[in-house]
This record gives structure tokens, sequence and C-alpha cells, in this order.
């Protein structure tokens, strides 16, 4: 049985989620410094700190959602079916059900580029 999951382009994929998420919540840091800069109970240090911990956390959750996402989905090739574990449930779709399955070369973003096309007109991006 060969098992199939997600590799090196949806490891691309995560580091870029994860500098996306880090320079979101800095940059609402800016913006609040900008905008809170000159009332007199401001402390830009106290809130730096604060933002410092969010941003660490919003990185730390979008890495665990990430990672449990890639550990948990992957297809496997047995000898009657295509088992798909989507979440840590499967489903089996038999090879009878198969009109064509086809590598597509997509954009950095295609974390799954095997597209299967069923007989009942059914068709899953795996």
């Amino acid at each position: 049985m060969n098992t199939f999951v997600l590799g090196r382009r949806f490891e691309k994929f995560r580091n870029l989620c994860l500098v996306v998420v880090g320079a979101l919540v800095f940059g609402f840091y800016f913006i609040y410094d900008y905008l809170y800069e000159s009332f007199s109970w401001w402390n830009p240090g106290r809130m730096a700190f604060v933002f410092l911990l969010v941003g660490v956390l919003f990185v730390g959750i979008t890495a665990l959602l990430l990672t449990r996402f890639q550990s948990s989905h992957y297809y496997r090739l047995t000898a009657n079916a295509l088992e798909v574990s989507l979440w840590g449930r499967s489903v089996f779709y038999p090879y009878s059900d198969f009109r064509k399955a086809e590598h597509r070369f997509g954009g950095p973003f295609d974390t799954f580029p095997v597209v299967f096309t069923l007989r009942d007109g059914g068709r899953g991006r795996k």
C-alpha cells in the first residue's frame, strides 16, 4: 500500500501563513501605536509586550492547526479502493468508480495537486 501525505509544497504554504499572521499582528501594533501615541495614559512598552504575546500566541495556534492538518490528511492506495483521510475520518472510493486521475500543476497555493474524476460526475481534489 502506498500512502501519500502533504509534503514540501504544503510546508511552504504553512510557513507563508505563519509569516502573514505575524506580520498582521505587528501591523496592528503600529496602527495602534500611531493612533494612541498622544494620550498621556499610553504606555508603549507595555502595549508592545501585549502585542508581542498576542503575536506569538496567534503564530503558535496557526502552526499547531496547520501541522495537525498536514498530519491528518493523506490518501492511500489499497488493493480495492482509494482511501482518503480528512481530519482522521476515512472515505473509501472503489477503483471501479474512477473515470480518471490527473496531476495538475497549479500555482503556489495549490497544496492538493491530484484531481480525481468519478464516473457519477463527482470531482474531488486530494
